[in-house]
Order: C-alpha cells, then sequence, then structure tokens
C-alpha cells in the first residue's frame, strides 16, 4: 500500500477514535462498540447515545430496523434501528456501520443491539423489516419472542418483481394486494384461490413456499394479533434515511459520519420534544361525539393513538 495511502487511512482511522472518544466523554452513558477481524480491519462500529438508549428503554414495543447505504467513502453500508413512541415519531435506537452484508457482520450489528438492550429487548414484540433473509434468520435466532412483520411497500416491490420473473400477469398483482390487505382469513383464502387460477404454476410453488406458508407476517388480517401502533411498512426508517443523507454521502470519512449522526440526533430530538409538548398542551375533542368512552380516551392519550383508537 502506497505509504500516502496508508497515512491518510491512518488519519482517518484517529479521527474515527476521536470522535468516538469524544461522544463517550460528552455523554457518558453512550455505549460504542467496536468489531474487528482477524486482521485487525474493522468490522462493525455500533454507537448508541444516551438518549437513543432512554427512548428504546421507555418505548421498546415495535422495533424498525433498515440498512441504507453510499454515506460513506469506506461503502460500508449503515444500519438503523429506529423504535416508535406514543406520538408515532420514529426515535433512533442505533447506528452501525458495518463492513459487509454477510451473516456474520450483520449478526454481530444485531447481536451488538440485542447486548446493549438486554433488559428491554424482552418487551419488543415485533420487529418491522423488508425481507432480507439473512436479517430475517438473525432476528429469528437472537429475537426468539417476536413476531416479524414485512414492509408491505417491499411486498409489493418483490410481487412485481416476481411477476416478471415468473412471466405472470402483471395484473394479479391487484390479487396479491388484495391479500396484503385482507382484513379476515376468508378475505385471504378467496384472493389465495383467485391467484392460483390465474398465475402459472412455477409463480404458485415460489409463492407458497415462500409467502403462503411462513410464519412472516404480511397478510392483512394476521397483522391484527400484535400491537403496531398504526405501523404497516418501514417508512420511518426510510424517512430517516432521507434525512441523514442530506449530511452523509460517499465522500464522507466515518469520523465526519458519527460526526453528522450525532448533531442529525440533537437536533431531531429537539423537534420531536417540542412536538410532543404542542400535542400534550392542547385539548382534544371530537366533533358530534356522544359517547363517553370515546372522550376518555381522547383525553386520556396522545392523539396519535386516540385515532388509532377510535378511527
Amino acid at each position: 500500500m502506497p505509504e500516502e495511502k496508508r497515512s491518510k487511512e491512518e488519519k482517518e482511522l484517529h479521527d474515527l477514535m476521536d470522535e468516538l472518544e469524544d461522544l463517550k466523554k460528552t455523554d457518558p452513558n453512550a455505549t460504542i462498540i467496536v468489531g474487528g477481524n482477524a486482521n485487525g480491519a474493522i468490522q462493525f462500529v455500533f454507537l448508541c447515545t444516551g438518549q437513543m438508549r432512554e427512548d428504546f428503554e421507555k418505548y421498546p414495543e415495535i422495533l424498525c430496523i433498515d440498512n441504507t447505504y453510499n454515506t460513506n467513502k469506506n461503502k460500508m453500508p449503515l444500519t438503523v434501528f429506529i423504535c416508535v413512541d406514543g406520538e408515532g415519531h420514529g426515535r433512533v435506537a442505533g447506528y452501525c456501520f458495518v463492513a459487509s452484508e454477510e451473516r456474520h457482520v450483520l449478526r454481530d450489528s444485531v447481536g451488538s443491539f440485542c447486548e446493549v438492550y438486554a433488559s428491554s429487548i424482552p418487551k419488543t414484540t415485533l420487529v418491522m423489516v423488508d425481507k432480507d433473509p439473512n436479517q430475517i434468520a438473525i432476528i429469528v435466532e437472537l429475537m426468539t419472542h417476536v413476531r416479524i412483520y414485512i414492509c408491505r411497500f417491499h411486498c409489493t416491490h418483490i410481487f412485481k418483481r416476481q411477476l416478471k420473473t415468473y412471466d405472470a400477469n402483471k395484473d394479479n398483482l391487484k390479487i396479491l394486494s388484495k391479500m396484503l390487505y385482507a382484513d379476515t382469513k376468508e378475505e385471504y383464502d378467496m384472493s389465495y384461490e383467485e391467484l392460483r387460477q390465474n398465475v402459472p404454476d412455477a409463480f404458485m410453488a415460489y409463492f407458497e413456499e415462500y409467502w403462503h406458508d411462513t410464519d412472516l407476517v404480511w397478510k392483512g388480517h394476521e397483522r391484527h394479533f400484535s400491537t403496531t401502533f398504526g405501523v404497516t411498512a418501514t417508512n420511518v426508517v426510510e424517512s430517516h434515511h432521507a434525512k441523514i443523507k442530506k449530511l452523509l454521502n460517499r465522500r464522507r470519512s466515518l469520523g465526519e459520519c458519527v460526526r453528522y449522526l450525532r448533531l442529525q440526533h440533537r437536533n431531531k430530538n429537539m423537534q420531536t420534544r417540542y412536538e410532543n409538548f404542542v400535542s400534550h398542551s392542547k385539548v382534544s375533542y371530537v366533533v358530534d361525539n356522544s359517547s363517553p368512552d370515546v372522550s376518555a380516551i381522547v383525553n386520556s392519550c396522545t392523539k396519535y393513538t386516540s385515532n388509532i383508537s377510535c378511527f
């Protein structure tokens, strides 16, 4: 390796270590875990601030996990862990830069999260992900008690792709969408029979193996069995991705990324606190309501929770 390149990489490594040390110095409750391989190369960098820990310990029920890309010059995907508060806002619970998406590296990433939140993870009831098989397998292994929900948006995207792969009529997406949003098992079964009569045998074999006979929750009626707080997709994570990518790009070093993520999280936390204050300070009411039960819910819950519960 040329001396100039080695010197630059060493400088960037020192910059990352300095940034992590500053995080720990200014936030004693922050947690940082750095993992390396046998050659000493960094495999993952997990971090969460004290505020992130406080948020997840307060709102552990729903966890969304997703990776985003093109955030740093090292080409390391960024895994984002987000929980959902009582207002429906996503709150970051942790970040992890990973050297690759190989299973053993992703396992270390999710494993670090489970280690940090060992006392809160048992309260998590569902994990929302896209349909990445490695990620799902790791969650099944490390969080045996949770139900794994597949993002509705990703379901539709995969259906479109697989219909094309198996030369099935794209109009069958309407049938699959009815299954995705079916309120009852009877509605799902009717659409299932309709699908069976309209798609090639090869597509049906694929569908039965990977979708029909699965413990993963994607069918509309199965989503009723867990408290979802209205979360049906990884949109809270995708929205966060869009925000951080205004700060991160392929020219950023890891040290710069950590610096900007800390800044973004501080600003987001201040915004969320303000929005929650405004919501709690307002008096809610329902026009033309005569039910004392509805009034009790509206007066004792957040607007977000009231809308889910009553309407």
